[in-house]
């Protein structure tokens, strides 16, 4: 009894390796292809699949803003919900008119933890 205990937490340990050894391939092959959009399309010579997930984080808010100027994603994704930190200074169109940094409000519109008033 005791030996089909052990074989039982064996096979469940290695059910979960492999599980966890599918996941890290799956997050490879995002590094992998996040490195070559950014290097691709927005000159980020410096990253690459092994680039740490704050750099990745960076280089994209940097390619959002590059790509979207001084557009508020809050104002011009309205399925998405509004700001939490300056709803009541905004005024109207499209353009970040809040006096926040342009990078704190993206990390705060893609829900990046630690982002609320930046």
């Amino acid at each position: 009894m005791h030996t089909l205990k052990i074989m039982r937490h064996i096979g469940e340990a290695n059910g979960m390796i492999e599980r966890v050894n599918k996941l890290k391939n799956e997050i490879s092959n995002l590094s992998k292809a996040l490195a070559v959009l950014l290097y691709d399309q927005y000159d980020c010579p410096d990253v690459d699949c092994e680039t740490d997930e704050e750099t990745f984080v960076k280089y994209i808010i940097q390619a959002l803003i590059e790509k979207n100027e001084n557009v508020c994603p809050f104002k011009n994704y309205t399925c998405v919900g509004t700001c939490k930190t300056s709803v009541e200074k905004c005024e109207e169109g499209i353009r970040i008119d809040c006096g926040r940094k342009v990078e704190g409000i993206w990390k705060e519109f893609i829900r990046i933890e630690g982002s609320e008033g930046e």
